[in-house]
């Protein structure tokens, strides 16, 4: 199925979007960021973790057979999950929670850095583009793959980027709006981000060794 590069920038677009949603340490580092400095501060952040989202797309796309041997070779990619997840929420358990102040003076390459940072070290948006791509190809919704013109490609990975982008400004956004007002939340912020992400890395390990 041939699809125009607009047509495959606005699935890949939705596909992150949505893939973006569920819990994760980038979505709960985005909040802490959001919460503890500004949504000024959060954007940077969003920015960084969308560059990276972009490249992990493209290495589903061009290693997609390389990973799937990986992944099916043993549990260390889990296990890898499982070390970044409890390390990420053992620091966010411990920390004190502060607020502090962004203004124009902040540089604002701190929080760009952080955002690549945080997302480099979750690879999980790789296999996720492996299993769509096959996915939507299969039901003969999109066909992106290394046989494609450049412009589709782009289009795809431009795509991904934008939708994890929009969905992290949507987390931004929502946390100084909602969250913000929960004193009793944000008191404790940053313990609950703490065991949800020891949390995400217990299952991580459970399923390394059981699926």
């Amino acid at each position: 199925m041939t699809l125009s590069a607009l047509s495959v920038l606005f699935i890949s677009w939705i596909v992150s979007f949505s893939g973006s949603l569920p819990f994760g340490p980038i979505n709960l580092v985005m909040i802490d960021t959001t919460l503890k400095n500004s949504l000024r501060a959060g954007i940077p952040f969003a920015i960084a973790a969308a560059f990276v989202e972009m490249g992990q797309s493209w290495v589903a796309l061009y290693g997609s057979v390389f990973f799937n041997q990986f992944i099916a070779e043993g549990p260390w990619f889990r296990l890898f999950g499982f070390v970044v997840f409890s390390a990420l929420g053992l620091v966010f358990f411990f920390k004190k929670n502060q607020e502090s102040t962004f203004d124009s003076t902040t540089p604002g390459n701190r929080f760009f850095l952080k955002g690549f940072f945080i997302a480099l070290l979750n690879p999980q948006a790789i296999p996720f583009w492996i299993i769509v791509l096959a996915l939507l190809q299969s039901a003969q919704i999109m066909q992106v793959d290394t046989r494609s013109p450049l412009f589709v490609v782009l289009a795809f990975m431009l795509g991904a980027a934008l939708g994890k982008l929009t969905a992290l400004l949507l987390f931004g956004i929502l946390s100084r709006r909602i969250i913000y007002r929960m004193t009793r939340v944000r008191q404790h912020l940053n313990r609950i981000i703490g065991i949800i992400l020891i949390t995400i890395g217990m299952v991580q390990a459970i399923l390394a060794f059981t699926v």
